[in-house]
């Protein structure tokens, strides 16, 4: 997709390896699990190495130790000050400081070791002295720790801040860094340094306290007619002619500027008021070689947020086919129909009457229905006689499927849960393992991390759902199982104070807690009992039960929730809905229920 801001020096360079085949969880554990191996070995100080190499270059020790370690312990100390801030633990703070300054002392030798071999001729001394390259280069190293940890209350550009840095200086270094360690980076880690990098340019480096405005006034900058970029950002394509050479360290922190280069941000022939939306290029990128790449005429570039939010609005006119007889779901480009009826071949006909025009609709409005991706399920009951049905499209017969997903749920024709509870268990076994090994790479707070943006939130979505379902048993196994490699306890040891010491909702107090916010959130669409007489009883604020013919129906959170609402005290159900989020979930924690039937016939759930 197309950009507004120049391409960075990481956009120009091939820094980004092909993309790996992983999971979501093992890509996300990637990054930290790379660069733990890459410091495994190595301590916090200057490698023998690095102290070998000075004293050839003629680095006395006095020198090393005034310029490089007694600043690199200061900025280690601030580095600890603003992790108390954010709540960690002593070991959480050292363990991340000690990360952060192994991965300086390996940056720093490279680095020093290129710049020596640019520019024999120059003293390792007049770079030492340079103490904001030194501190530039130990910030880098810091934020490239805390991506890997996901620390998001100390996201760029709090690094600057840390460490009282510019941006403008910040920026000269990221190359720098990527290129001394760009085989032990995730793809992900230079990713997000680019993403810094655009941040910069951006905004950041255009504040009015920026060196930059200093550095402009002792250096003319060149019209931006000056440089043609012959190729448009939409290509894609690496441009060596944009590539100037990297320059040497001592360049980027005693000259101004280093490249004088300006960027013509748009080609002669866009002229002005012209959409940027079409004629987008795209390519096909395999093993390395590219085709040659075509023009989009139509359309948005793919990512762009406007894709499904211009699909909505072409295909607003759809649910008018079938709104008054049945029912119809618009989700971005996803289409569900639902037809109501019963067992009669009449009612059978008049789905597939809707399904030909719901076929013909699209061809008048240039769009193809996949056949291949369309699904029909049909919901009965278990003890419901099957009948056999036909149901057409474009003249060819849809066969019903026993299950589909539905944004993330599988949906089962018999409606039971089963099959949902079975994939869902699959993607949390492995993200229970990937809290397992992430554990033994760091600390406790990274596990709990990793925990809750891999398992807990996979488990918690859409468990208003599915979570009275006869088989939950093996979600909660998993879970006690992912709470105990965090804290590395033993398989028979017992979770029940546990849970309650870390602050996490079981699997059933997050159920109970799911139904509890759904009611105060809907509360105008259920009916108290005092609105069903007019009697002045103590049970005037509760709800009323609404008589349900099938269990089915009275075991789903239809009927589950207005019982556990129904157990809250008057003085909860009056608060506004941020606070009574508070209050329910500090008391689930609390209690750590192991069953729904445990806060049924608690008495004092509330007390």
């Amino acid at each position: 997709s197309s950009r507004a801001c120049p391409d960075t020096p990481l956009t120009g360079r091939r820094y980004l390896a092909h993309r790996e085949e992983l999971t979501p969880v093992s890509e996300a554990t990637n990054s930290l699990a790379r660069l733990a191996a890459f410091l495994r070995h190595t301590r916090p100080k200057p490698s023998p190495h690095l102290l070998r190499f000075f004293a050839d270059c003629g680095v006395s020790e006095e020198a090393i130790n005034s310029n490089v370690i007694q600043p690199c312990q200061g900025w280690q100390e601030q580095f600890a000050n603003s992790l108390k801030e954010s709540n960690c633990s002593n070991e959480t703070i050292g363990f991340r400081c000690n990360m952060v300054t192994c991965l300086y002392f390996k940056v720093l030798e490279h680095i020093i070791r290129e710049e020596h071999r640019k520019k024999p001729q120059l003293s390792l001394k007049i770079l030492l002295s340079q103490e904001t390259y030194q501190l530039t280069v130990y910030a880098c190293c810091t934020e490239v720790v805390l991506h890997a940890y996901g620390v998001h209350s100390l996201r760029f550009p709090r690094v600057l801040q840390i460490y009282g840095l510019s941006a403008f200086h910040f920026y000269k270094i990221i190359e720098l860094l990527v290129q001394a360690v760009v085989e032990k980076l995730s793809r992900d880690v230079i990713k997000h340094l680019n993403a810094v990098e655009e941040q910069v340019l951006e905004s950041l480096v255009w504040t009015s306290d920026s060196p930059l405005w200093e550095q402009l006034t002792k250096t003319p900058v060149p019209a931006s007619t000056d440089v043609y970029v012959q190729e448009s950002p939409n290509s894609r394509r690496n441009i060596s002619g944009l590539q100037s050479p990297v320059s040497a360290v001592i360049d980027c922190y005693i000259t101004p500027m280093a490249d004088q280069a300006k960027k013509q941000l748009f080609k002669d022939n866009v002229k002005p008021g012209q959409s940027l939306l079409g004629y987008n290029r795209s390519m096909v990128d395999v093993n390395g070689k590219r085709s040659n790449g075509s023009f989009v005429k139509i359309g948005v570039p793919q990512g762009s947020i406007l894709g499904p939010f211009l699909f909505l609005i072409y295909i607003n006119d759809l649910p008018y086919l079938v709104k008054d007889n049945h029912g119809i779901v618009l989700f971005a480009d996803d289409t569900s129909l639902m037809f109501k009826i019963k067992r009669r071949e009449l009612a059978l006909d008049d789905v597939n009457n809707y399904l030909a025009k719901v076929v013909q609709w699209f061809e008048a409005n240039n769009l193809v229905l996949n056949e291949n991706k369309t699904k029909c399920i049909k919901f009965t009951l278990p003890n419901v006689k099957h009948v056999k049905t036909t149901i057409l499209l474009n003249n060819e017969e849809l066969n019903p499927v026993d299950t589909t997903v539905f944004l993330g749920i599988t949906l089962d024709a018999k409606l039971q849960w089963g099959p949902h509870v079975n994939n869902l268990s699959n993607r949390l076994s492995s993200a229970a393992y990937a809290v397992k090994k992430i554990r033994h790479l760091t600390d406790i707070e990274t596990a709990r991390l990793v925990y809750f943006s891999y398992f807990h939130s996979i488990m918690s979505y859409g468990i208003l759902l599915w979570g009275n379902a006869a088989d939950i048993g093996t979600i909660f196994v998993l879970q006690k199982k992912a709470v105990r490699a965090i804290y590395k306890m033993g398989p028979r040891e017992s979770l029940k104070d546990k849970f309650k010491d870390v602050k996490i909702m079981t699997l059933y107090s997050q159920y109970i807690f799911e139904n509890l916010m759904y009611v105060h959130k809907n509360i105008s669409k259920f009916k108290r009992k005092s609105d069903c007489n007019n009697l002045n009883v103590r049970s005037k604020y509760k709800l009323a039960v609404q008589y349900t013919r099938l269990h089915k129906i009275s075991n789903s959170f239809k009927g589950n929730c207005i019982q556990f609402y129904n157990k809250l005290p008057v003085d909860i159900l009056g608060m506004s809905l941020k606070k009574f989020k508070v209050c329910i979930k500090r008391k689930l924690v609390e209690k750590s229920y192991y069953s729904i039937k445990d806060y049924v016939n608690d008495k004092k759930a509330w007390v």
